[in-house]
């Protein structure tokens, strides 16, 4: 049970519909950044307005005064939905029981107007006051963890998660393009935000890229605790940085995956994929995918999963026994608990068992460039001339080039670069610069 004094009180104020509409409904931001997602539950609305018509009790509906520079006045606390469907159907957005507001006869609408709600008004809470009244208010209502960890509201770390996964209104935000979608359905998953599902495996990823040993598990306590961090600028800005190269690598193994199969990645491929990427980062400081294709990695990670699905013989581990190899390991990656730390780590053993991890990734070197001097040395060492061509050169004309491409894995060391032509360096890309040269020579 939490305990916390808030820093306002509340007051309670008894109105019709019709004045709740033209009032306070007015100045209240109705999807404030922390608020539920509008229910895709068929029923939802029809089951408001409903009990509205039918004179049944909706629930006490709660706001709280917004900080003066907002755009409005007040801001949901609890009850969005109830507000927005209140809202849409006077405004004769969507029909209930076959009939818009509009078209109810002026004795239903004139008892429609006339119905009384109860309103709850709180003072200027803080985004950790306003998620915590939220939490206790739906203690026995269905609100999930995700949903939980959203009602802090406009925190950074909260806005971090969110931003990635979905426009937020009033924002503008650009979503990462794993998340491109077109109503409920997704171009390169398959599965959907629904009771923000998405964000959860999201606050994972940036739980575990926080933490020095990124391979591991995050409980749903674990994941909410890490929201009440005090983050600096310069945390927020590097978790960014390392979520966009993690959440790019999926979308990348998406679309190659896509080519074959027509369908997103799954939730235990989404995941498993990012235990690879995890490994990687816990093991190398730098690294990328081998010759960039993606295609071949997905080829290789599904025939290794594959293989792993099919062990029959029984494990015998201190957390777990009796179960096959196989049924253990695609059940392994599925929950948010206090005890899936080892099934994390058991998931990636088994599967690079049967994955070469060199077949796939390739270790960078810390150091890509060299230094203005290394170069000057080089080309003294060279008679100040270009490496390829023989002529004669100045250090303006020149620029180091990777015997063995940096990307391709090539250390960044003094015998492992020459000077020559910034065009010829600029041509050869990622070749090896002596098979850059033979083909020259054709």
């Amino acid at each position: 049970m939490e305990y916390r004094k808030l820093s306002y009180g509340f007051k309670h104020e008894l109105l019709t519909l019709d004045e709740f509409r033209s009032g306070y409904l007015l100045d209240t931001d109705c999807q404030p950044i922390g608020q539920r997602l509008d229910t895709e539950v068929v029923g939802k609305k029809e089951g408001i307005i409903g009990s509205i018509l039918d004179g049944q009790d909706i629930g006490m509906i709660t706001i709280g005064e917004s900080p003066k520079n907002k755009l409005y006045k007040y801001e949901s606390i609890d009850g969005g939905h109830r507000k927005r469907y209140i809202k849409g159907y006077m405004e004769n957005k969507f029909p209930v029981r076959g009939k818009y507001f509009s078209q109810l006869s002026d004795e239903d609408k004139k008892l429609f107007k006339n119905y009384q709600m109860v309103l709850c008004i709180y003072g200027p809470l803080s985004v950790f006051e306003k998620g915590f009244v939220f939490r206790n208010m739906n203690l026995t209502t269905d609100v999930n963890h995700q949903e939980h960890r959203n009602s802090f509201g406009d925190i950074d770390i909260a806005n971090l998660i969110r931003f990635q996964v979905r426009n937020v209104v009033g924002i503008n935000n650009i979503p990462h393009q794993l998340f491109e979608s077109s109503g409920k359905h997704f171009r390169y998953l398959g599965f959907n935000n629904n009771r923000l599902r998405q964000e959860q495996y999201v606050t994972y990823f940036t739980y575990r890229l926080f933490q020095d040993e990124k391979v591991g598990s995050g409980s749903q306590s674990e994941l909410t605790k890490f929201y009440e961090n005090d983050f600096t600028k310069e945390q927020i800005d590097k978790l960014k940085s390392e979520l966009d190269e993690l959440l790019s690598f999926l979308l990348n193994c998406s679309v190659a995956f896509k080519k074959k199969s027509t369908t997103g990645l799954s939730q235990r491929y989404f995941k498993v994929l990012s235990f690879l990427w995890f490994h990687m980062m816990d093991n190398c400081k730098k690294f990328k995918v081998k010759n960039n294709d993606y295609q071949n990695l997905m080829k290789l990670f599904q025939e290794a999963d594959l293989r792993v699905q099919r062990k029959e013989e029984l494990i015998d581990l201190d957390f777990d026994e009796g179960r096959t190899i196989g049924q253990a390991y695609m059940n392994y990656p599925g929950g948010y608990t206090d005890k899936s730390d080892d099934k994390v780590k058991q998931t990636l053993i088994w599967l690079l068992e049967e994955l070469d991890i060199d077949d796939i990734f390739i270790e960078l070197d810390n150091k890509r460039s060299y230094t203005k001097q290394e170069k000057i040395n080089k080309l003294i060492d060279q008679d100040y001339k270009c490496y390829i061509t023989g002529q004669d050169v100045d250090y303006k004309d020149c620029e180091a080039a990777h015997i063995t491409a940096y990307d391709n894995g090539g250390k960044s060391t003094y015998d492992n670069f020459v000077m020559v032509l910034k065009k010829h360096n600029r041509d050869m890309g990622t070749m090896n610069l002596h098979d850059y040269m033979e083909t020259l020579k054709k």
